[in-house]
């Protein structure tokens, strides 16, 4: 592997010496046509280091972005409970409310029908009044035909 590495410097080298060498014996013009054919050549190693450190680059934003996706499915994870938790709140309030209605409701329909037995006990009772008052003009009217019917026969005797 040492070897190797001695070999691709020894190359650059030469590949360099090459490109000078050509410049000064050939000329400007022909200098910078070899100078553009060989420098990719020059720039191998660079260009790996820099493709390399692009997709480290890029890993690191797919990393951000699929961190940043995460986040964002658990914030609307949590917003979706949020959610789903008012409704329930609001669903219990809006049942205690109809119970507390319904209750309401039903107290209004016993004081109703009580206060209906109240008034109809009341004209039982009128109504008996009345009855006893009858009767006792009734029963007046009896005793005076009564005392009327003994001064009748009082009289009666009287005169026999």
């Amino acid at each position: 592997m040492h070897q190797a590495a001695a070999q691709t410097g020894d190359a650059t080298v030469l590949k360099t010496l090459a490109i000078f060498l050509a410049g000064a014996v050939v000329g400007a013009p022909a200098g910078a046509f070899l100078w553009y054919a060989f420098s990719p050549l020059f720039f191998d190693e660079v260009v790996v280091e820099t493709l390399a450190e692009a997709e480290i680059v890029a890993q690191e934003q797919r990393l951000r972005s699929e961190q940043a996706r995460i986040s964002s499915d658990e914030e609307i994870q949590i917003a979706d409970q949020n959610r789903m938790r008012q409704v329930l709140v609001a669903e219990k309030s809006k049942q205690r409310t109809e119970a507390v209605e319904t209750e309401r409701v039903e107290k209004d329909r016993a004081l109703e029908a009580t206060e209906r037995e109240r008034i109809v006990t009341l004209a039982k009772i009128e109504k008996e009044k009345a009855v006893e008052l009858e009767k006792k003009n009734i029963q007046d009217v009896i005793r005076e035909r009564v005392i009327v019917e003994r001064a009748v026969v009082e009289e009666e005797e009287k005169i026999k």
